[in-house]
């Protein structure tokens, strides 16, 4: 005479056989993903602080509006082994004030400086590879 298993104690003798087996866990430090670095343009003032310690003589504020003695500085984040062009218009006459190329090097956000506008809106336009990437607006009342 044959002994026959019943179903549902077959079912709890594979489940606890399989679900016990052991799976090592993954490899330390996880592998990393290639995840491209959010891209932001923005504005900051460069306000002098004063003092004679030369490395911490100006403080970079983000503002989108510069009254007299600051200096609008445009930042590129995100941008890093990437040359950028920054093409800086006057709102109010729709003239171009400044074009200029910058490279961004590895792991840091470089910012070009206009210490010379006059009062106005204008606008930051950013272009990588000759397409429009990011683009922002800023008030200058002196």
């Amino acid at each position: 005479m044959r002994k026959f298993i019943s179903v549902p104690l077959f079912c709890f003798w594979s489940v606890s056989l399989w679900g016990c087996t052991y799976y090592p866990p993954p490899p330390y430090p996880p592998p990393q993903t290639i995840t491209t670095p959010s891209r932001e343009v923005f504005t900051i003032t460069q306000r002098n602080m004063g003092g004679t310690d030369l490395r911490n003589h100006y403080l970079n504020v983000r503002t989108n509006q510069f009254r007299a003695g600051e200096t609008p500085c445009v930042l590129v984040k995100g941008y890093s082994g990437e040359t950028v062009t920054v093409d800086l218009y006057n709102l109010d006459t729709g003239k171009l004030r400044a074009q200029n190329t910058v490279s961004a090097p590895q792991s840091q956000i470089p910012y070009l400086c206009y210490p010379s506008l006059g009062n106005g809106s204008f606008k930051a336009d950013v272009f990588l590879h000759g397409v429009l990437s990011g683009t922002t607006t800023f008030g200058v009342s002196r």
